[in-house]
């Protein structure tokens, strides 16, 4: 019912499951971690930082200050212990979607950005970056990093075999054949919708039928 309750049920906790000297360091990292966490969330500074968002930068920036608030609070080498993997994976989140998400640069060439951002930011490790557990979330990204090749495809049909080699890259050939019939399905009903359009159009505009008719 009240934080010292808390903390009194957490140091009884640890005592009982860990030797008196760990135990000690246990909790006493845990009260300063739980203050910190406190403290970051009612700060009237960094309260509201999240609205002020308006690209990766700005939240690049918040994350840095956020990161620095914690170090000034638990000391570097604590902060960085308990947040700093949390703070790298979310930074190279922002600096990705920047790059996925840029309308002026064509598939090619945010690959080439990308891998380079794997390198500086994982080194050794950014061969394992790709390896997204989800296949859907990776095709879906994909299809974004070549949004702008897609819209400029010269004609339909190039556009829906760059769409297919993406499925086929990610995807497993039962998903492929499902999302191929809902495009023929998607492409039956806009033809259905356009010949109803049509023939609506030609019933209302003809003078020699009545309202009623």
């Amino acid at each position: 019912s009240t934080l010292a309750d808390h903390f009194e049920k957490v140091r009884a906790y640890l005592f009982s499951h860990f030797p008196a000297s760990d135990a000690h360091v246990l909790f006493d990292t845990y009260q300063k971690y739980l203050q910190c966490e406190m403290d970051l969330i009612t700060n009237g500074e960094y309260k509201n930082l999240t609205m002020n968002v308006k690209s990766p930068a700005d939240a690049i920036a918040i994350l840095k200050r956020i990161q620095d608030f914690r170090r000034d609070r638990l000391g570097t080498k604590l902060a960085d212990t308990l947040f700093g993997a949390d703070v790298k994976a979310k930074e190279y989140a922002f600096r990705r979607a920047a790059i996925v998400n840029d309308p002026d640069l064509y598939g090619d060439k945010k690959e080439e950005l990308i891998k380079k951002l794997d390198r500086d930011m994982w080194g050794g490790e950014a061969k394992n970056v790709e390896q997204h557990p989800n296949p859907y979330n990776r095709y879906q990204e994909k299809l974004k990093i070549y949004k702008k090749d897609l819209a400029d495809a010269a004609t339909a049909e190039e556009r829906k075999a760059k769409i297919e080699t993406f499925r086929k890259e990610f995807l497993p050939p039962d998903v492929v054949k499902k999302f191929d019939q809902i495009d023929h399905q998607l492409a039956q009903d806009k033809k259905n919708e356009e010949n109803y359009r049509a023939e609506e159009k030609t019933i209302t505009s003809d003078d020699n039928l009545n309202e009623k008719e």
